[in-house]
Parts: C-alpha cells; sequence; structure tokens
C-alpha cells in the first residue's frame, strides 16, 4: 500500500505538470536486488537551484506555485516511504523534461 501511494504520487505530478499533448513514460527495471520505477514527463525543466530541496517538506518550485494547489509534502512523502524499505527517491532532468524515480 505504501508503495502504491508513492508511485500513485509521482505518476499524479507528472500528470499535473505535463503539457497538453506533451508525453509521460513509467518504466520499471531491476537494479541491484531493487526495483526502480522511473516516472519521465516532458515538462519545463525544474531550475537547477530548485533541485536540492525537491524532497523536502513543503518545498515547491517555482512553477509548480502556478500550476498546483499541493502543499509542498507529496515528494517529501514519497522519499520518507523509499527510506522506510531500504531505498531512496531522486530526480534527474533531462533535454525534455524530468525523471523522478524511486528505488525500493
Amino acid at each position: 500500500p505504501h508503495f502504491f501511494l508513492a508511485f500513485n504520487n509521482l505518476v499524479s505530478n507528472a500528470v499535473n505538470y505535463t503539457p497538453n499533448h506533451g508525453m509521460i513514460e513509467i518504466q520499471a527495471v531491476a537494479e541491484n536486488g531493487k526495483i526502480r520505477i522511473n516516472v519521465y514527463n516532458t515538462s519545463i525543466q525544474i531550475p537547477e537551484n530548485e533541485r536540492a530541496t525537491l524532497f523536502t517538506p513543503f518545498a515547491r518550485t517555482s512553477f509548480s506555485k502556478s500550476k498546483s494547489t499541493g502543499t509542498g509534502l507529496g515528494l517529501y512523502i514519497v522519499r520518507k516511504i523509499a527510506e522506510a524499505h531500504g531505498g531512496y527517491a531522486e530526480h534527474s532532468a533531462t533535454p525534455t523534461g524530468n525523471v523522478f524515480s524511486i528505488v525500493i
């Protein structure tokens, strides 16, 4: 159930921040005895200076403040769920968007 909550949050964020006619791609891969779930979406890249705080409580990017009414707890909860299962959560930027991953 907790894993589903983390996965659902990443997919919901991708849906909320992907522009019309954009793309969302979900990938699951085995990695060192764990599973990595990558959720990629075409979107505006999160500014580099805001990436370090993405998984902290109440963190909201300058882009999300205009796009969402969330509290800034979603990615923090994702990180805590991953850590509770011996894993981690991370973000990486691509030339065309963002990838949020959980490894459990």
